[in-house]
């Protein structure tokens, strides 16, 4: 199971996310059967029993609250599978179907705090743990024990079972509309609800900004100053434009010219760019302010062009 830090204790979610989602199948007609990337058998691993698979609303019955997270994206179904080896404590593997990459790279991104490269589109190690996401799946291998058995046995699974995953990681285009310059390492969010944002930076127990299933959403956190920049794609510019006089008239009725001093210090501007909306938080300065927003549009003008080659 993902670590402690993926748990959200918020108990209105359920029936939100229910409502959003729906109950909605295992996976659409693209989805591989997770089963075929389970090892059968590896370095004397053994399967104990066939793998359990786990529906859009049976997650709860498998991990109780941390469930949460996962219906926050696209998920649509889940493998649990056990490996034994005499004498040694077992590992187990969960494999989750999140729809699409960019969601499984966003509840991966959801409380990750150090990186690799592999295995997959991107892994965190940790004790005898290994989480990574490749293609729209999730895998997290975790040992019971953390010994000199099961360290490097969890590893040898975890490759094993990225090779099997044929597909592409791309991560979401969104991502690169945040400014690197002072950009804190690991701290990038993608996300959809509102409730995301809130569990990474509250904002307000309303959704002011109107997010919802089909909104991308990124947050990054800047040092030094403690800053945020929060970038919004939706689906027409009328949207965008909407959201930013909703944050306004909710967030900062004082905002003159798209900035405001929402406390001793502490600035924040929002701009309407097409159907991106730029958020930038706490900053120091309204030019610490102006400068965020004006790297953030030269991103987004980049995403643009790409998109349109």
């Amino acid at each position: 199971m993902l670590k402690t830090g993926l748990i959200v204790a918020v108990s209105i979610i359920l029936a939100v996310l229910v409502v959003v989602f729906g109950c909605g199948g295992q996976r659409d007609g693209d989805g591989a059967d997770m089963r075929s990337f389970l090892p059968e058998h590896i370095e004397g691993w053994m399967p104990e029993g066939e793998p359990i698979s786990y529906d859009t609303l049976g997650i709860y019955d498998y991990m109780d609250g941390a469930g949460e997270v996962y219906r926050m994206y696209d998920y649509r179904g889940m493998i649990v599978q056990r490996y034994t080896k005499p004498d040694i404590p077992p590992i187990t593997v969960e494999i989750f179907d999140m729809g699409k990459p960019e969601d499984a790279y966003g509840v991966f991104s959801h409380s990750r705090e150090k990186e690799f490269t592999a295995p997959g589109g991107g892994a965190e190690l940790y004790a005898a743990t290994i989480v990574f996401w490749k293609g729209r799946y999730l895998v997290s291998v975790v040992a019971e024990v953390e010994s000199g058995d099961t360290k490097p046995a969890v590893r040898i699974i975890a490759d094993a079972i990225a090779d099997q995953i044929k597909s592409d990681s791309p991560k979401p285009a969104l991502v690169k509309a945040l400014p690197l310059r002072h950009l804190q390492a690991f701290s990038v969010r993608f996300f959809h609800l509102h409730t995301s944002l809130n569990y990474h930076y509250y904002l307000a127990s309303e959704n002011i900004l109107n997010l919802g299933p089909n909104t991308d959403a990124v947050l990054g956190h800047y040092q030094p100053g403690d800053s945020h920049v929060l970038v919004v794609k939706y689906e027409s510019a009328s949207d965008a434009t909407a959201a930013r006089e909703s944050f306004i008239e909710n967030y900062a009725p004082s905002t003159k010219d798209g900035f405001a001093e929402i406390d001793s210090g502490k600035w924040i501007g929002v701009v309407a760019n097409d159907n991106y909306l730029i958020v930038v938080l706490d900053t120091p300065s309204i030019e610490d302010a102006i400068e965020l927003i004006e790297q953030t549009e030269g991103k987004i003008a980049g995403i643009n062009e790409q998109e349109r080659e």
